[in-house]
């Protein structure tokens, strides 16, 4: 077993014709952890300028749907009944088994503003939303976080004097409001992260633009829903140290612990200029003491407009995102690493030859191999 926080690839497999399938590298695609049956990470959509003139993408927007199965190591593409969508810097989250909803963040060749999916009938379909938030169809930099049958949005809109927070309760089908916008004492941010934890909604970064006004982390805002008031409290640092103001990174939320990886921020070099700089730092923070602790082994490489997602149980898995500052290099890699010891189960599966194994089983009558 490899040791615990260090994220690593989970490269893939080649079948017996010695292909491998892989997904396009992209910029803002949105996965989701099989939480059910624990054993594949889903992936959606995503951006490439490099491949606007492809039968796949339309843009360079990909409406690529994919499974990456992390016991047989092996990537297929998951089936879609009807017109693909094309969507980035989307949300996707695992509501039961074989079904998601995919939540539009940017809106990239779609009239709407959720799907929801069934990965086993590969059927999908628009989602019937009444009053939404969103004030046009260029929306961009939203946040999400669902938390039990609540998605939370944070419009991300700059160009528009609006910082409220929403959620769209999937009991009934509608958008509700969190907190009036004239209530909520911080700016329209860019791609903050949402989390929520024992009745607090905590937002982490984000920013106005890509050169300045990046929100800081060393105090936290989050709005109390018990009381329905915002709270600012000051963070603890690691040993002085708290992370950078960052945008287009990910906050994944595990147990009382939000882990926080990558990012975009800007710094200042020895000229005194402005130097925009990708991160590949990983922070974890306490929500019941607010305590930051950084990481001991960084991302395999900085990324930023990456997505994150835990199965659950254990395991913290990356897919995806931008490696350099200047938007060139995308990223198809799965990353993962443990941040608790994984089951008996999970590690022995790990241990398991499985496609040796389903082909021992063949020969024997009424066994085969479940994962």
């Amino acid at each position: 077993m490899r040791k615990l926080f260090t994220f690593a690839e989970l490269r893939p497999r080649s079948d017996c014709f010695g292909r491998t399938l892989k997904p396009t590298p992209v910029s803002g695609p949105a996965i989701a952890c099989d939480r059910v049956n624990q054993n594949g990470v889903a992936a959606f959509g995503g951006y490439n300028p490099n491949f606007r003139s492809t039968e796949e993408s339309t843009g360079g927007t990909f409406g690529q749907f994919m499974n990456f199965n992390v016991f047989t190591k092996r990537w297929t593409e998951m089936p879609v009944v009807g017109e693909t969508p094309f969507l980035v810097s989307h949300s996707a989250f695992q509501l039961a088994e074989h079904r998601y909803l995919l939540y539009c963040g940017t809106m990239a060749r779609t009239t709407s503003i959720a799907y929801a999916y069934n990965s086993g009938t590969g059927v999908i379909s628009d989602v019937v939303i009444s009053d939404c938030p969103r004030v046009d169809d260029n929306w961009f930099g939203d946040a999400a976080t669902l938390h039990e049958g609540k998605l939370y949005v944070t419009v991300g809109d700059i160009n528009v004097n609006e910082a409220a927070i929403h959620f769209f309760d999937l009991t009934c089908m509608k958008w509700k409001e969190v907190v009036k916008s004239d209530h909520v004492n911080m700016f329209p941010l860019v791609r903050p992260e949402l989390v929520v934890f024992n009745q607090c909604l905590y937002v982490f970064g984000g920013g106005q633009d890509l050169l300045m006004n990046m929100k800081g982390l060393k105090v936290i805002q989050f709005f109390d829903m018990r009381s329905n008031e915002w709270v600012s409290v000051n963070t603890a640092p690691y040993f002085g140290q708290y992370p950078l103001p960052r945008m287009f990174h990910r906050c994944t939320p595990f147990g009382s612990k939000a882990y926080l990886s990558g990012g975009y921020t800007v710094l200042e070099n020895d000229d005194h200029r402005v130097e925009p700089t990708v991160l590949g730092d990983v922070w974890s923070f306490d929500l019941r003491t607010f305590t930051w602790q950084r990481l001991e082994k960084d991302l395999p490489y900085p990324v930023w407009l990456h997505d994150a997602d835990t199965d659950g149980v254990s395991t913290m898995y990356i897919f995806g995102g931008v490696c350099d500052s200047h938007y060139k290099f995308h990223s198809s890699q799965l990353w993962s690493a443990d941040l608790v010891v994984p089951s008996l189960r999970t590690l022995t599966w790990r241990a398991v030859d499985v496609e040796q194994c389903s082909n021992i089983l063949k020969h024997i009558d009424g066994c085969r191999l479940e994962y």
